[in-house]
């Protein structure tokens, strides 16, 4: 059964902006409708954000991402790669009070976050993760953990519902997930910047009428020219950053995207 769910949950492209119960049905779903169990997740847009989720539409998240890196860092690519970075944690705020609201009071359900199937419980209006990290095999009064924001500010308990304090627990998995990705991002933007200072632009050169190379910066038409700011003056370059760092983050080659759309055309 272990490995049975590790399968299936490589297999979802969800739609993760619309509805917490929304997904891109395969068969895998049949395996939860089957058990009767409710499949959810809390990576949704928050409708008030209107241009976001007319951007979102009902695309899951692999076309979500095609669209990203092929948009060539125009306006609507640059929303939804700030959207798809500032919800790494793939929770929102939004989410929550969804998922809250899907589910009734001791009512079980399947959290799909983060690639990996959670059991979710709700308990007197909160809501609750069971704790299945091997860090915790030797705390028995850590049970559930809650599921109350985006940041990690969760909290252990034990099986009645009693906040727990383990010994040896400071921080929670969630808080431990951010700081991973805040790290990561860091990373691949100091790679990005480095990058961008070690590549310098040499300015082309070009013949006059009569026989002297002068550089193109110096003729009249170039400098005309150079007056008009170009596509990626206009952008700001701390959001080209968080695209370029977005990019090497989720590996989208051109292979990927490839074997993505020979998966839609088999399904």
């Amino acid at each position: 059964m272990k490995f049975a769910l590790s399968d299936y949950a490589s297999q979802y492209n969800y739609s993760v902006y619309c509805r917490v119960n929304k997904f891109e049905y395969t068969t895998a779903c049949a395996f939860f409708d089957l058990l009767g169990i409710p499949l959810l997740h809390g990576w949704v847009a928050d409708p008030q954000q209107k241009e976001l989720v007319r951007l979102l539409g009902n695309l899951g998240y692999n076309e979500v991402a095609e669209r990203i890196v092929n948009g060539d860092q125009d306006t609507e690519s640059c929303i939804l790669a700030d959207f798809l970075q500032s919800t790494a944690s793939q929770l929102t705020v939004y989410g929550l009070f969804e998922l809250n609201a899907a589910l009734s009071d001791g009512q079980i359900a399947v959290l799909f976050r983060n690639n990996h199937f959670h059991t979710l419980y709700k308990h007197k209006d909160g809501l609750f993760v069971l704790v299945a990290d091997q860090g915790f095999l030797n705390e028995p009064s850590v049970v559930w953990e809650t599921l109350n924001s985006v940041d990690g500010s969760s909290v252990f308990v034990d099986a009645s519902f009693n906040e727990s304090r383990p010994a040896d627990a400071k921080e929670t998995s969630d808080h431990l997930l951010a700081l991973a990705l805040q790290e990561e991002e860091s990373r691949r933007e100091e790679e990005a910047n480095a990058l961008s200072r070690s590549t310098p632009i040499a300015p082309s050169s070009s013949t006059s009428s009569e026989g002297f190379v002068t550089s193109e910066a110096s003729t009249p038409s170039t400098a005309k020219r150079s007056n008009k700011p170009d596509k990626s003056d206009r952008i700001d370059r701390g959001v080209e950053q968080r695209m370029t760092s977005l990019k090497e983050m989720f590996m989208w080659d051109e292979t990927n995207l490839r074997l993505s759309g020979l998966r839609k055309e088999g399904m």
